[in-house]
């Protein structure tokens, strides 16, 4: 039990928080200034700001103080929607009805009169933590029927299937607009019919018996044939989930489909099926991280559908250089997939073979434009990294700004570079070159990042400066996690990959 005591007099706190220590109470917080108070309630100066309170279950203030009566108090808290539910006990020395009235129409819970004995005290306290935990219940109980209402109405309303609410005794509620097209009843045709006067008289007695035990809580799939207005019987699969309330059963939400239903249902897992498993492949040609003493790389794609068209690779060249590459291909999902697996087949050879960037370019380019004729381009930013000479090469293709933060903290963009890949036969591009001290880190990323870290350049870069300010001196995954979090807070509508590199010297 968390207590909280307020009272002007230094004396009178001092002998509350000894009575309740006698009697066992542990969490007692006590305060002689009502600001102080009221920042720890989360109300701040004078009840301005709603800020989060600390874990409170019982307040125990006194009635008259110079900075603000018991009874303003408690008003306040009852407006504060985490604390309105707490319960005020009001302390007073005075015999001032009309005071008393003024704190029970402010909320107070009940009130004590000074001086009192510590049994008086203990046992106003426990009907106010028996009060307290039934309105917890009652909230409990109410977050839950409030869930449980929302999850029948997104399973009854958004669902592409036909879908029938039934009462207890098998009479239809309501319908969808998808069983009004399946069955060729209307709404008000339903609204004087029950479930078994449509089911064929041979399956009666097995779908009455399966009803039953759907009643008893157990959630049903089977098959049956129903009669529709054509004057046909036709064979569904139903699933029959019973919608409780608190402890019972108030009826259930039959979801119904045809045999053209279920097979298209079939397929649609079956291709769901194959695009997992083009996923794990396109997953399993994403490179393992690279760490040691001189370098760390590691990243992280999320792909908005099932496949991206997000691609990376990296290469250690020798004992001293790395290239590390980013493709972005236009469009998503399968197509865009495909396209990045093509691309990926070449790149183990470019980045350890050719490596110097305008070249690589160049070579990606000449492959793209072939098979497509400028139909289909991408993205690229391609790096090579010498930590003996400590240089970056780099050249940019039409793709966001990598971020590199030097040790001082200052940022430079990696822009230079060409349009582009694959929309013209013949690209003109230029490489960059930057040196370096000490520690640095460079972020690469595919521009569907920007929507989680700001939707434009400065923004995002300012977050990743943020990121690298705080987990500079962490492991270098911290920063893929902190990012993974950001992705996950929005409706993400783009594939997203992130490269984390960090130059430990």
């Amino acid at each position: 039990m968390n207590i909280v005591v307020i009272d002007d007099h230094e004396s009178t706190i001092k002998l509350i928080k000894q009575m309740l220590d006698m009697k066992g109470y542990k969490n007692v917080t006590t305060f002689v200034e009502v600001e102080e108070a009221l920042q720890y309630l989360g109300l701040g100066q004078k009840g301005k700001q709603h800020s989060t309170p600390n874990e409170v279950d019982i307040i125990l203030t006194d009635i008259l103080m110079p900075k603000m009566t018991g009874i303003e108090l408690c008003r306040l808290i009852k407006q504060h929607p985490i604390l309105r539910h707490v319960p005020v006990l009001m302390m007073t020395a005075y015999d001032n009805e009309q005071l008393l009235q003024e704190a029970f129409q402010a909320g107070a819970f009940d009130y004590i009169r000074k001086p009192f004995t510590l049994t008086e005290l203990d046992v106003r306290l426990q009907q106010a933590m028996k009060h307290k935990k039934i309105i917890d219940e009652l909230h409990v109980t109410a977050d839950v029927l409030e869930k449980q209402k929302q999850l029948y109405q997104s399973l009854f309303y958004n669902n592409l299937d036909a879908c029938f609410l039934l009462d207890v005794n098998g009479n239809v509620v309501e319908i969808n607009e998808a069983a009004m097209m399946l069955t060729g009843y209307e709404k008000n045709e339903w609204k004087t019919m029950n479930i078994q006067q449509l089911i064929d008289t041979d399956d009666l007695p097995l779908i009455a018996k399966r009803f039953a035990d759907i009643l008893k809580g157990q959630t049903m799939m089977f098959k049956m044939k129903l009669y529709v207005k054509s004057g046909q019987y036709k064979e569904f699969a139903a699933s029959f989930i019973p919608i409780k309330v608190e402890s019972h059963v108030a009826g259930a939400i039959a979801i119904v489909k045809t045999k053209d239903a279920i097979q298209q249902s079939n397929r649609q897992r079956k291709l769901e099926t194959d695009l997992d498993l083009a996923k794990r492949v396109q997953e399993g040609v994403l490179p393992a991280p690279i760490e040691n003493a001189n370098i760390s790389i590691i990243g992280q794609y999320f792909p908005s559908m099932k496949l991206s068209g997000d691609m990376y690779c990296w290469q250690q060249i020798d004992e001293h250089r790395y290239s590390i590459i980013l493709i972005d291909v236009m469009g998503h999902g399968v197509a865009a997939s495909l396209i990045g697996m093509s691309i990926r087949s070449l790149l183990p050879g470019l980045m350890t073979r050719v490596t110097d960037p305008i070249r690589v370019t160049k070579e990606l380019n000449r492959h793209v434009f072939n098979l497509f004729k400028g139909k289909s381009y991408f993205t690229f930013i391609y790096l090579v990294i010498d930590i003996k000479e400590r240089t970056i090469e780099y050249l940019n293709a039409g793709h966001p700004p990598g971020v590199l933060i030097n040790s001082d903290g200052t940022v430079k963009e990696l822009v230079d570079g060409s349009i582009p890949i694959g929309l013209m036969k013949k690209v003109i591009c230029q490489k960059g070159k930057v040196s370096y001290k000490g520690p640095t880190q460079i972020y690469l990323y595919t521009d569907g990042l920007l929507a989680a870290c700001g939707k434009n350049l400065k923004d995002c870069h300012k977050t990743l400066k943020s990121l690298h300010d705080i987990y500079k001196y962490d492991k270098n995954h911290r920063t893929i996690e902190a990012i993974q979090q950001k992705v996950a807070q929005f409706e993400q509508e783009d594939d997203i990959s992130f490269i984390s590199i960090r130059i430990y010297s």
